[in-house]
């Protein structure tokens, strides 16, 4: 058997799952690869992890996806989207979830509602998330983002 300690008992690998997580987030995006700030690495590596790795994985993908400009800050790290140390437990969070397609709805949203008043048209839009404008005009009504 392998014991691999929890990403909370080893701060010291944080800079460097990071900048994996990054390159491979922008790589199935399909942008650049953003930086992040001392200030935002600094966040990550005072943040308790109680989802351990997979937790800095999904916090890097949303926030990178959401992201309109590169270097990222603290402040644009999507902390409360995945927990924060006065948040419920992973597990009573998972637990409020339907399904993926509920879950994949929720993403969505989010992620439409944050981008499109800096890219206000389907085509902005759609060039920015490497997606048809027909697929975002339909996403926009669908949600009723205007």
């Amino acid at each position: 058997n392998l014991h691999l300690p929890p990403l909370r008992e080893r701060k010291e690998d944080i800079p460097a799952l990071v900048q994996h997580f990054v390159e491979r987030t922008a790589e199935q995006i399909n942008q650049q690869v953003p930086t992040l700030t001392e200030k935002a690495i600094d966040s990550l590596m005072q943040f308790p992890w109680p989802g351990n790795i997979r937790q800095l994985q999904n916090l890097l993908f949303r926030s990178i996806a959401l992201a309109d400009h590169s270097p990222i800050d603290s402040d644009a790290l999507l902390f409360s989207a995945t927990a924060s140390p006065s948040s419920t437990s992973p597990a009573e969070n998972l637990n409020e979830v339907e399904s993926w397609q509920t879950a994949q709805e929720n993403f969505e949203q989010k992620l439409l509602t944050r981008l499109y008043p800096q890219y206000p048209s389907t085509r902005k839009l759609a060039d920015r998330l490497k997606v048809s404008h027909n697929k975002i005009a339909l996403k926009l009504k669908k949600y009723e983002i205007s």
